[in-house]
């Protein structure tokens, strides 16, 4: 999980945002006169593609890149069902995929909320043991356990992930060169960017070996 940022308000919601929570809020009271559709007016195209601009394409919480397996979830951060109030409002909604949405489900503490990226700090929360999410905090605890952020399948992809870019550590480490090897390290540092998959995992494992890799640099110089 990363920071996210909200981008602008697309027009439609600006446009039909409070008519529709009206709408919405008179079908769960009972008017019959109110169809059940417009509980998902929130998916419209425009909303989709911001919200998938916004998440760079990934589950805002589990940071899976989604689009090559599924079309991904319009996530409810406060469910609908418990607030319908924030059914349409802008920054209630995110991207998930269908695995962190489902366990998700609808629940909602007051007292025990589930860590919001674009309000809390995930860096504050947690950092990653190679593939491993390590909680920080009770609200990580709670929030990676609702979510199951180290369920099997997960865990394996992101162990796979980070095999995958061990060509990079043994390149730089049998570099002799300092100018390929900055190089080495600059290609390496693309993986870690907000857009790429696991950016948080990749970039706590090449912080962790920059600074083994500098120490044995300056042990080795020391050394001679």
């Amino acid at each position: 999980m990363i920071g996210l940022k909200k981008l602008n308000k697309p027009a439609i919601l600006i446009q039909n945002a409070n008519e529709w929570t009206e709408l919405y809020l008179a079908y769960k009271e009972g008017d019959e006169n109110v169809s059940k559709t417009v509980g998902s007016k929130y998916s419209h195209k425009e909303v989709k593609k911001t919200l998938i601009e916004e998440t760079h394409g990934k589950c805002a919480y589990c940071e899976s890149k989604i689009l090559h397996i599924s079309f991904g979830d319009i996530e409810h951060i406060v469910p609908k069902s418990e607030v319908p109030e924030k059914c349409f409002q802008w920054d209630n909604l995110t991207l998930a995929c269908t695995v962190c949405n489902n366990n998700k489900r609808d629940f909602y503490d007051v007292d025990n909320l589930l860590i919001d990226p674009y309000i809390d700090d995930p860096n504050e929360h947690f950092y990653f043991a190679g593939p491993m999410l390590i909680e920080k905090t009770e609200k990580a605890i709670l929030t990676r356990s609702k979510l199951d952020l180290n369920r099997a399948e997960l865990f394996e992809d992101r162990t796979r992930y980070l095999e995958n870019l061990s060509g990079f550590t043994m390149q730089i480490q049998s570099a002799t060169n300092p100018v390929l090897r900055e190089a080495l390290f600059d290609d390496f540092r693309k993986k870690a960017k907000i857009e790429q998959e696991y950016c948080k995992m990749v970039s706590d494992f090449l912080e962790l070996f920059e600074s083994k890799y500098n120490l044995c640099e300056t042990s080795y110089t020391l050394q001679k």
